[in-house]
């Protein structure tokens, strides 16, 4: 799990230019580095799997541009532990469906290494809402709901998808958890919106979904 050691990276992309998208780097909302881009053919970004080398060629638009990936060694240098945090600007919703979680970066002896699975580097996406934060929590356990959809026509879909394994998933998270004030209230299958929606209004503090995902338009 990560701790205080970890620096906070947000990556912001904004709207389509004429040389692209603009990419910012913001090191503990102090450090900027600005001016790079993202070519505008990652609109168009299909890869033919979701897999690893699909990763490491996303990750490499991400940083083809010279500005952007002297931040990005730069920032990884100064923290080589960071959260980071992806913000995609709502003038480029064609940009969500892009699964940037895949990322990966090539590390020592060119082993790509997943920047959303590895504990020096958690990775989460953030969107900017015009509305107040809400507070703190101030009194524990922390209560989060686990939802893990795991319905049985996964193969169903176009490009087959991988089944997963509710009961591995949930007693992961158990272990990782363990020994911290923290209470976990999992989701029975069939795990439906009408269930988390009934399981979130009762006073949970967070939910962990573990699932697929089709985009329709």
């Amino acid at each position: 799990m990560t701790n205080s050691t970890h620096a906070d990276l947000e990556i912001r992309i904004g709207e389509r230019r004429e040389a692209g998208y603009p990419v910012e780097l913001s090191l503990n909302n102090q450090r900027m580095f600005r001016g790079g881009y993202i070519s505008p053919e990652v609109a168009n970004w299909t890869p033919p799997r979701l897999d690893a080398e699909a990763g490491r060629e996303l990750f490499s638009m991400l940083v083809q541009d010279d500005l952007v990936r002297g931040a990005w060694n730069m920032v990884r240098g100064a923290s080589p532990q960071r959260r980071i945090r992806l913000s995609i600007d709502s003038t480029a919703p064609e940009l969500y469906k892009i699964p940037w979680e895949l990322m990966q970066e090539v590390g020592d002896g060119g082993i790509g290494v997943s920047l959303a699975a590895s504990d020096a580097t958690p990775f989460s996406r953030f969107i900017a809402l015009p509305q107040a934060y809400g507070e703190p929590l101030r009194a524990y356990p922390l209560r989060i709901v686990v939802a893990v959809a795991s319905p049985s026509n996964l193969k169903d879909y176009p490009g087959g998808l991988v089944e997963i394994d509710a009961d591995r998933e949930w007693d992961s998270i158990q272990s990782e958890l363990e020994g911290l004030p923290v209470e976990l209230i999992r989701i029975p299958q069939p795990c439906t919106l009408e269930a988390i929606d009934d399981a979130l209004s009762n006073g949970a503090h967070a939910l962990h979904l573990i699932a697929h995902g089709t985009l329709s338009r």
